[in-house]
C-alpha cells in the first residue's frame, strides 16, 4: 500500500531519506524467489533445479546447469570443456568419461597432470585414502604421493610410465608431436590394453573428441616425453620433435567450423605454487619438488615477472596512490548523481547505488567496452589490477557517469 510522505520521509534536513515512488515488483516483472522445500525434493535434478530458483551461488549453480543442459540439447552447439585441479585423483574422471560417451562434451583443454593421474584409472589402478598419523617423510619412504587427503603410489606412475614407453615405441619420428595427437594415441593404446576399463581418453578416442593440453610440459606425460628424447639420444635415434603450435591451429580450425560454441568450465587457468622459507626452515633442494603447479616454464616466467614488478621501488606507493585516485572519482561520481557512499581501501572499493540498477550499470558498461561488477542489485565492485592506470580508470569514470546521466535522464523522464 502507498504511504503518504511524512517528517520522517520527507524532511531531507534530518537525513533520513527522500520520497520514493515504490514500484510493484510484479508490473516490473520482476522474478521472484521460491524456497528450498526438502518436501519436494526427490532427486539431484531436483535440487539443482530448485537451487536455480534461490540466491547467491545457488541460483547460480542452478543457473549453470540450464545453460548446460541447452548446450547439450542443441545439436548445432559444440561443447568445449576445460579442467583444472586434482580432478582425476579425486575420483571425478568417470564423469567426464560419461560427458564424451552421451555426445555432450566435443573437445577438451586439460592440464596435463589431470590427464596423466586419470591414467591410473585407466590402466585399473587405484587411489588411496592419506593416514594423517604418517608425516610426508615418511610417506615418501614408502613411495606415496600425497594430494591433498589422498596418496597417489609411486607404482602408478609407473604404470603410467609404461603405458607411455608403449605409446611411444610405436610413434613414427617423422611425425611432429603435440597434445592432441598424443593423448589420441594413448587413448588407442588403452582401446587395445584396457577392456573393462573406463578412462577420459579412451572415451575421447572413441568417440573422437581432442584432447589438449596447453602446459604439456608441466605434467607426467611431458616428463615421460623428456626421459625418452634423453633415451633415444644415448640410443643414437633421432628425437621426437614437439610443436605445441599444431595444438593451437587444429583447436582453431575445429572451432571456425561450427554453428556456435558452448564452454563448460571446471577450474580454470594454469596455475602455479611455489614454496617460502628460511635457508634453516627448508629442506629442499633444487629439482627435489615435481608437482602440478610448479616447472612450468610459461608460469614460472610469469611468476618471476609478477615477483619484479611488486618488489620494485616505490610499486606499493603506486598502488596507495591509485587507489586514493580512484577513491575520490568514485566520491565525486556519488555525488554528482545522488548516490551512497564509497566503501573499501585501496583498489578494492564498492559503491552503494541506493537503488537496484547495478545489474543494468553492467550491461550497458559491457556494451561501452567496459567491464563493471554488481555483486548486489545496488552496489558496483571495483577491484582493478594492481597496475593499473590513471588513466584506465579515469576511462571507465567517464564510462560510468555517462551512464548514470542517461538513467537519470529517463528516470526523470518517466
Amino acid at each position: 500500500m502507498k504511504q503518504k510522505s511524512d517528517s520522517k520521509h520527507g524532511n531531507h534536513n534530518e537525513g533520513a531519506g527522500i520520497d520514493r515512488k515504490l514500484h510493484d515488483p510484479v508490473q516490473d516483472r520482476l522474478i521472484p524467489l521460491e524456497p528450498l522445500d526438502p518436501r519436494e525434493i526427490h532427486s539431484v535434478d531436483d535440487l539443482v533445479r530448485a537451487m536455480a530458483k534461490t540466491a547467491f551461488t545457488g541460483r547460480q549453480l542452478g543457473e549453470a546447469a540450464d545453460v548446460l543442459e541447452a548446450m547439450a540439447r542443441d545439436k548445432d552447439c559444440f561443447v568445449v570443456m576445460t579442467l583444472a585441479g586434482a580432478m582425476t585423483v579425486a575420483k571425478q574422471g568417470l564423469i567426464i568419461a560419461e560427458l564424451i560417451d552421451r555426445g555432450i562434451v566435443n573437445a577438451i583443454v586439460s592440464t596435463g597432470a589431470l590427464m596423466a593421474h586419470g591414467l591410473v584409472e585407466a590402466t585399473g589402478r587405484a587411489h588411496f585414502r592419506h593416514n594423517p598419523e604418517f608425516s610426508d617423510e615418511e610417506l615418501y619412504e614408502a613411495g606415496y604421493n600425497r594430494v591433498y587427503d589422498t596418496l597417489e603410489p609411486e607404482q602408478n606412475l609407473d604404470d603410467v610410465e609404461r603405458v607411455m614407453h608403449a605409446v611411444f615405441g610405436g610413434w613414427d619420428s617423422t611425425e611432429v608431436m603435440c597434445s592432441y595427437k598424443l593423448n589420441r594415441a594413448i587413448g588407442a593404446h588403452l582401446a587395445k590394453t584396457a577392456k573393462g576399463q573406463r578412462g577420459i581418453l579412451k572415451s575421447a578416442y572413441e568417440q573422437n573428441v581432442p584432447v589438449f593440453v596447453p602446459a604439456f610440459s608441466d605434467s607426467e606425460l611431458g616428463l615421460d616425453y623428456a626421459l625418452t628424447n634423453r633415451e633415444r639420444d644415448k640410443q643414437g635415434k633421432p628425437r621426437f620433435r614437439f610443436d605445441p603450435f599444431e595444438d593451437l591451429e587444429h583447436f582453431a580450425a575445429t572451432l571456425l567450423k561450427q554453428k556456435r560454441l558452448g564452454i563448460f568450465t571446471i577450474g580454470g587457468g594454469v596455475p602455479l605454487a611455489a614454496l617460502l622459507a628460511t635457508e634453516a626452515a627448508s629442506c629442499f633442494q633444487h629439482g627435489d619438488q615435481g608437482g602440478t603447479f610448479n616447472g612450468n616454464p610459461l608460469m614460472c616466467a610469469v611468476g618471476l615477472a609478477v615477483l619484479e614488478r611488486v618488489a620494485a621501488p616505490e610499486f606499493l606507493k603506486s598502488v596507495a596512490d591509485t587507489g586514493l585516485y580512484l577513491e575520490s572519482e568514485l566520491q565525486r561520481i556519488s555525488a554528482r548523481h545522488g548516490l551512497g557512499e564509497v566503501r573499501g581501501r585501496g583498489l578494492l572499493l564498492a559503491l552503494d547505488l541506493k537503488h537496484p540498477i547495478g545489474a543494468s550499470i553492467v550491461g550497458q558498461a559491457l556494451g561501452d567496452g567496459v567491464l563493471l561488477n554488481s555483486p548486489q542489485p545496488d552496489a558496483l565492485r571495483f577491484m582493478p589490477a594492481l597496475n593499473v592506470s590513471r588513466e584506465e580508470i579515469a576511462a571507465m569514470i567517464d564510462c560510468l557517469d555517462a551512464i548514470l546521466a542517461r538513467m537519470g535522464a529517463a528516470r526523470r523522464v518517466a
